[in-house]
């Protein structure tokens, strides 16, 4: 018994602390978005992401009446999970966009997976 709480206790911390990471993450984007749009599209998929986290943990507490939204990412869903996953990759996209545009210090934050053969312009000689 006392294992098992150990274990989920553990496992609460970890989604919970991997939310705050999301939202660090987001709004560092949001911050460092080379336009306008970015920065409102960044602001807005993290903030919606936070808040349903922290509006369905606090139905979990007992804090907050249900609202019948899942946990982004975590709870069963088809369309959510599908929504949630590609406002994610929006949020992506303007990170390449800061890493692309130089607002953003990409030294220790591409990884092997985002190095890409680049080619030179015609004109580059």
């Amino acid at each position: 018994m006392v294992r098992g709480l150990r274990l989920s206790l553990l496992g609460t911390v970890t989604v919970i602390l991997l939310f705050a990471w999301l939202a660090y993450r987001g709004f560092t984007i949001t911050y460092q978005a080379p336009d306008t749009l970015g920065k409102l599209m960044a602001v807005g998929v993290t903030t919606w992401i936070t808040l349903q986290a922290i509006l369905h943990i606090g139905v979990v507490t007992g804090s907050v009446p249900p609202t019948g939204l899942p946990l982004p990412l975590v709870s069963y869903g088809g369309s959510s999970m599908l929504v949630t996953l590609a406002a994610i990759g929006l949020l992506i996209n303007i990170w390449r966009a800061c890493v692309s545009e130089g607002t953003l210090d990409a030294n220790d934050h591409i990884r092997w997976w985002d190095w890409r053969p680049y080619l030179p312009s015609s004109g580059s000689r």
